[in-house]
């Protein structure tokens, strides 16, 4: 149980011995249940309020002033001064641990609190029971660093050693310095900071700070089934780390028990390096072998969806046009699409358009309102509240690329990837328009090797963060004799820029394809000209309406496609 303190009331307890007439502290759970604690009689209550909880909004919500000062209150209790778990007070001393004493009485310890940093600096504690496994956050401990991890940087070392928990934490350090033949040398031990569900969140944030501190990473997760379940997510983020198998469930627990040699060389000798033997069997897939292929969230265009079964994460999508024909409004669409109807968060780096742009465009979808247009004479004022009720809904949904800070394609892609890695598995579509901007000023010949790289590990960044990846392509020009793409000419997997990368890696590759110069030049075409997975190709009539500036489907023939 976890979650923050929210009031205290009267423990409706015949038994209950309290004084003050509110012992019992109420803590609002992160699953929005309500569980309590009596400080006078030391009992858990899991569920306080019954059939009656309070209506929300009900309580104070504090302050940051508020909070401040209560992690300054925290910050000047006393040092645990006993054995706890089998870890003395100067293992608990060394993390910053401190002890909170009842308020019955003033000098009986009730609970422990570890404390949180953010980028080196203290946000908050992680206050634990003694008595049970209850605990609750003081402070903002939201995307925390790792648990240890300052007094992991000060005492550097070629290894760092991740568990699952704080106590675990102390523990495994204290094991390595018992054991340890040398007074000088030290363990930089740490640990998650949200238990195994904070694997993908908390790593893939930081993994980029580990790796260029530490040469070695070395996970000591528990022994249990969700143990198992995060080294395999953490190794799709550092696929170098080894994994230690204790001889107990936990560390903690091989301190307790006696197993400390054993504990230890698990970690240092013993540890599994990531390279293994890449044959599976039956048994192995078992289980998948088994499981039904499934439709995934739809795209805006139902032909498109019947060809490719929807979108999915984990997958790489190029998309190519011919110059100014319009593949910024399909990703406007997209944008648009699954931040409002599948409520996915997207990350928008549109190269070729302001960041006020972009909003405007992906807001405009949602209305079928064209706020990236002038208005037309005659044509009724927009309505304005609506693109503010809009764009207020886009927070937390929608992110896009600051334009300021593109520079030259090798830097912008290292700066692409920091982010990628530290905030990738946040997202659930990050999209780049386009890959030749993003490749401008380079030879021919470095332009093909630095998009080979671009596509390599964007495709490989898709799959290690769970995201659907989009690359924005323009295109060579088609051979002599053949219509130009702004012409309406036929888009080929060879055209895109860099297309062997874009061959190798897509898993779908798609065509927009319009003749600038027709009697209806909003015509347009989406072909799908590759489909990795089942095969399917196509095309699906488009037409963009200027009225509400969406693209959609069209059902009439190609009469208007034709030369004006």
């Amino acid at each position: 149980m976890a979650g923050v303190c929210v009031t205290r009331i009267k423990h409706d307890d015949p038994k209950c011995m309290s004084s003050s007439g509110k012992s019992l502290q109420i803590f609002l759970n992160d699953d929005g249940s309500y569980s309590g604690y009596c400080f006078a009689c030391s009992k858990l209550v899991p569920d306080p309020y019954g059939d009656n909880p309070p209506p929300e909004g009900s309580f104070h919500v504090k302050t940051p002033e508020e909070i401040e000062e209560e992690i300054n209150e925290i910050k000047l209790c006393p040092r645990v001064p006993f054995t706890y778990r089998a870890i003395d007070k100067e293992d608990w001393h060394q993390f910053g641990v401190r002890v909170l004493v009842s308020p019955s009485d003033g000098k009986t310890p009730y609970a422990i609190a570890h404390p949180y940093t953010r980028k080196g600096k203290m946000v908050g504690f992680k206050i634990k029971l003694i008595a049970s496994k209850t605990m609750w956050n003081v402070g903002d401990v939201k995307d925390a660093d790792l648990y240890g991890w300052e007094l992991a940087k000060r005492i550097g070392g070629s290894t760092l050693y991740i568990t699952e928990g704080e106590e675990d934490a102390i523990a495994l350090r204290k094991i390595f310095r018992t054991l340890s033949k040398s007074t000088e040398y030290d363990y930089a031990v740490v640990s998650l900071p949200g238990g195994v569900k904070s694997v993908t969140k908390c790593l893939g944030r930081m993994s980029e700070e580990i790796q260029q501190r530490f040469k070695d990473v070395v996970l000591v997760f528990d022994d249990d089934e969700p143990g198992h379940a995060a080294v395999k997510e953490a190794r799709k983020i550092m696929p170098f780390a080894k994994v230690a198998r204790l001889p107990e469930k936990d560390a903690n627990e091989c301190l307790k028990n006696g197993r400390l040699k054993a504990a230890r060389d698990a970690c240092v000798f013993q540890a599994e390096k990531p390279v293994g033997m890449p044959i599976r069997n039956v048994d192995d897939c078992y289980e998948a072998i088994f499981e039904p292929p499934v439709v995934g969230p739809s795209y805006p265009w139902e032909s498109l969806n019947r060809m490719t079964y929807g979108q999915r994460r984990g997958e790489l999508v190029s998309i190519g046009g011919g110059t100014g024909c319009g593949k910024t409004l399909i990703g406007h669409e997209l944008a648009a699409w699954d931040a409002a109807v599948h409520g996915w968060k997207v990350l928008a780096i549109m190269m070729e358009e302001t960041n006020a742009e972009t909003y405007q465009g992906i807001a405009g979808k949602i209305a079928n309102i064209p706020y990236h247009m002038p208005l037309e004479e005659g044509e009724p004022a927009r309505d304005m509240e609506k693109l503010r009720e809009i764009i207020t809904g886009l927070r937390g949904k929608v992110d896009v690329w600051d334009l300021e800070s593109i520079e030259d394609p090798e830097t912008t892609w290292a700066q692409i990837t920091q982010v990628i890695r530290t905030k990738g598995a946040e997202y659930d579509l990050i999209m780049i328009d386009n890959a030749t901007t993003l490749s401008e000023g380079l030879s021919a010949s470095d332009k093909n090797d630095f998009l080979g790289k671009v596509n390599s590990d964007f495709a490989k960044f898709a799959k290690q963060f769970n995201f659907m990846a989009v690359m924005f392509s323009h295109l060579n020009a088609p051979p002599p004799g053949n219509r130009s793409h702004e012409h309406g000419g036929k888009v080929l997997e060879s055209q895109f820029t860099g297309s062997r990368a874009a061959m190798r890696y897509s898993h779908i590759i798609l065509g927009f394809e319009r003749n600038k110069y027709a009697v209806e030049p909003n015509c347009s075409y989406i072909t799908c000209i590759k489909n990795r997975k089942y095969g399917r190709t196509g095309r699906l009539k488009t037409f963009y309406s200027r009225n509400t500036g969406r693209l959609k489907e069209r059902e009439w023939d190609d009469e208007l496609w034709k030369d004006a």
